[in-house]
Order: structure tokens, then sequence, then C-alpha cells
């Protein structure tokens, strides 16, 4: 496993365990919510397209799915893609396989561009 492929199970772990905190009442998505996270929205004071994709994530985990959607379109879709890319590659690691292997598509040239425009048109909708 590559460092790529660590970063993200331990990003993907730390947003289940964000989710385990708040469900136990340890802190709160509003305590969370002050700690700056988006360096461009920090930067500028404009919401960029990923803004609420943490809260989104969080929510998510703990089967808030209306609060979900409503922090992030794309919240949900994207920890379901999220979780099973990596358990595929989880499996293929123990296999001695390509982290990525046996996936039905990469993000990079038409999927990559039509991923892209999702995320731009979520963006575009906001409001």
């Amino acid at each position: 496993m590559g460092l790529f492929e660590t970063l993200a199970l331990c990003a993907w772990a730390a947003v289940a365990a964000c989710a385990a905190g708040t469900g136990l009442g340890l802190w709160s998505l509003e305590t969370q919510g002050r700690i700056p996270l988006c360096l461009f929205k920090a930067a500028t004071g404009i919401p960029c397209p990923g803004c609420g994709m943490g809260h989104a994530l969080i929510l998510a985990f703990r089967g808030q799915f209306e609060a979900s959607v409503h922090a992030h379109a794309l919240g949900i879709p994207v920890l379901l893609l999220w979780t099973v890319w990596l358990a595929n590659g989880l499996r293929n690691a123990r296999r001695g396989k390509e982290f990525s292997a046996g996936l039905p598509f990469r993000l990079e040239g038409a999927p990559g561009a039509v991923a892209a425009l999702v995320v731009i048109l979520a963006y575009a909708l906001r409001g």
C-alpha cells in the first residue's frame, strides 16, 4: 500500500472517529465547524466546491442522510465510492495486487472530466 492509499485510509478512519465522537456527545459539528479546514475559504471568504464535505461525510456515517445532503450534495456518493475503493484496495493488498485493481473505472480521462463536471454542477446549484 502506497502513501496515498495509507493517507486515504487514515482520513476515512478520522472521519469515522469524528462521527463516533459526535454520536457519543464528545463534541458537536458546530464545535468542529469552528476549526478552519478550507484554506480557500480562509483566504477568500468564499466557500470552495468541497466546503461542507467534512460535515456531510460525518453525517452520512451517522446515518443522518438528509442532513448530509443538506451539508453537501456529494457527501453520500463520495463516502460510498471512498468506502468501496478502500475495501477493494485492502482486499487487493492482502492478495498482493495493485491497490486499485479490479475497479470498473478510474477518475482519469472521460470519467475524471465527468466527475469534475458533477462537482462544478453541485457547486453551482448550492446557492
